[in-house]
């Protein structure tokens, strides 16, 4: 879930507008409107999970949705790479940006409700399935600085 939070986060932090007060990123409400709806409908799931196969549905069906999702929100932040600084977030999408970071909140606490199925063989699939498409996501993403710094570190190591 880690991962899927900084996917949030840099989603979050595509936004912007031109100095002329013109929206330039007016692309990208529709964009956080649908991942706000994708995220509600999965805790709306996960809420309702009381058994192994509901735990395993409910995440295939949130992983389907944002399958469909990523491809998109990849575009937008290749195309805005210029705001992966969140005090670039303009005013008039904070209600969005706002919106995502609550429901990334309730998801994280609705995820404990598929903990007791977390060991059957559907239910690993799907998470397993949940974090792939997670870490895929995150190929074409600017890397933060501190990050940066890490992997240096670490390939200095280990030569």
């Amino acid at each position: 879930m880690k991962k899927f939070s900084l996917f949030v986060i840099a989603v979050i932090l595509v936004f912007g507008v031109r100095i002329d007060g013109e929206a330039k990123y007016e692309d990208v409400k529709p964009v956080l409107e649908k991942m706000a709806s994708v995220m509600d409908k999965f805790i709306g799931d996960l809420e309702k999970v009381d058994n192994a196969d509901g735990a395993a549905a409910a995440l295939t069906v949130y992983t389907d949705d944002m399958e469909k999702l990523f491809p998109v929100i990849k575009g937008i932040v290749k195309k805005y790479p210029e705001l992966t600084d969140e005090k670039n977030h303009p005013e008039d999408l904070k209600p969005y940006t706002k919106k995502v970071e609550e429901l990334a909140k309730q998801m994280l606490g609705a995820m404990v409700k598929i903990q007791p199925f977390a060991e059957d063989a559907k239910v690993k699939a799907a998470m397993e399935r949940l974090a792939q498409l997670n870490a895929g996501s995150r190929e074409d993403e600017p890397k933060d600085p501190a990050e940066q710094k890490q992997e240096k570190t670490e390939e200095t190591q280990k030569k």
